[in-house]
């Protein structure tokens, strides 16, 4: 739920755009994808990677994701973290894509596994505030995460958009119903 012009979607697919898993891919990067996508493709419908490497199990899932197949990327980022329990990026795109699919608490549990890990870090904080916010409708809880953003992130150009975020929640009916006077 949102009462300002930021709307729920949005915010989401902004973010998403603007922080992609492996930012700064070029089209030469993409193409030269195109033989590990072929190699590791599986003949049938049913995925099958017979690469045991995380980082091509997670390069192939930033590309399957990218390629809006969802299902295969989501596959190729849990043998990646089942190869690599320890390793952050394809836990984020775990995330990602539970968020894009609406699997709230899905995108929840990955991206409290992240914070345990890394209690700075930097998107999974945002994605965690932006999903209590926007998509768990939790108030009180998005508003500790913006608070830890803004805290580990204040000079972040995403902190602005936290703290206008923070100043509406505060405000909110919602927020000031709750309050104790």
């Amino acid at each position: 739920k949102c009462d300002n012009d930021v709307d729920a979607a949005g915010a989401v697919r902004e973010w998403l755009e603007a922080n992609p898993i492996n930012p700064g891919r070029t089209a030469v990067e993409e193409t030269a994808l195109v033989p590990l996508r072929e190699k590791m493709e599986p003949e049938s419908s049913s995925p099958q990677f017979p690469h045991p490497d995380s980082s091509a199990l997670y390069e192939y899932g930033v590309f399957l994701m990218r390629d809006g197949r969802d299902v295969e990327a989501l596959t190729c980022f849990r043998k990646a973290v089942a190869s690599d329990p320890r390793w952050i990026p394809p836990i984020l795109g775990i995330a990602q894509i539970a968020v894009r699919t609406d699997r709230y608490d899905s995108a929840q549990v990955a991206l409290e596994r992240i914070l345990r890990t890394e209690p700075a870090h930097r998107d999974a904080l945002w994605l965690m505030a932006v999903l209590m916010d926007q998509r768990m409708d939790r108030t009180g809880e998005a508003m500790r995460w913006y608070k830890a953003f803004i805290a580990r992130h204040g000079d972040d150009p995403m902190a602005k958009k936290a703290r206008q975020r923070l100043t509406v929640l505060q405000t909110s009916p919602d927020h000031l119903e709750a309050t104790p006077n």
